[in-house]
């Protein structure tokens, strides 16, 4: 018995669906934390160096060039 006839993975749906795998990519839209900035919650989580998710740490590229360079 394979695992695949019991679960669905997201990757699997993705190849189902697209034909091929579906891969994440990181974009910075420049958006603060609902958490830390006090519209959702207040003292932010374990999320909140924006930057942590930035691999490149400097000033983000436009969104449209960040999914081109993927």
């Amino acid at each position: 018995m394979t695992l695949s006839r019991f679960v669905n993975t997201f990757g699997q749906a993705m190849l189902q669906r697209y034909g091929e795998r579906v891969h994440k990519i990181a974009i910075n839209a420049a958006f603060t934390c609902p958490n830390l900035d006090g519209s959702k919650g207040r003292g932010g989580c374990t999320f909140c160096n924006n930057m942590s998710f930035n691999p490149n740490g400097r000033k983000p590229s436009a969104i449209t060039e960040q999914i081109a360079a993927g």
